[in-house]
């Protein structure tokens, strides 16, 4: 190969080098967005259901709440208000004995609680 035949090839390969660093980057990036966003989604699915529970004597709306919040509410009365709408309950925390509710609750794709 004579001198001017290398610096051919030289000036083709430095050509090269910027759009394969580019593509390098892009692809690095692709697979890291796609193996980050399947783990977040993996670990974060979760699917609300819905118990039927039997009022003990002594339960109150707040005891409930307390024994079956999940961690997707912020707090007790949160958990309380939605309850009281998903039972027509209105403005009235009032509960029977004997009675049944409908209380919600979140549950990962596999069942577990």
């Amino acid at each position: 190969m004579n001198r001017s035949n290398t610096k051919i090839y030289s000036v083709i390969f430095i050509k090269k080098s910027p759009l394969m660093i580019i593509a390098s980057i892009l692809l690095i990036t692709t697979v890291f967005f796609f193996v980050f966003t399947s783990f977040v989604f993996a670990h974060s699915r979760s699917e609300k259901l819905y118990a039927s529970i039997e009022v003990e004597e002594g339960d109150t709306l707040l005891s409930i709440a307390r024994d079956h919040m999940t961690s997707e509410y912020d707090n007790c009365y949160e958990y309380m208000e939605e309850i009281k709408r998903i039972n027509h309950l209105g403005d009235s925390d009032l509960i029977h004995s004997d009675c049944y509710l409908i209380i919600p609750y979140y549950t990962d794709e596999t069942g577990d609680l």
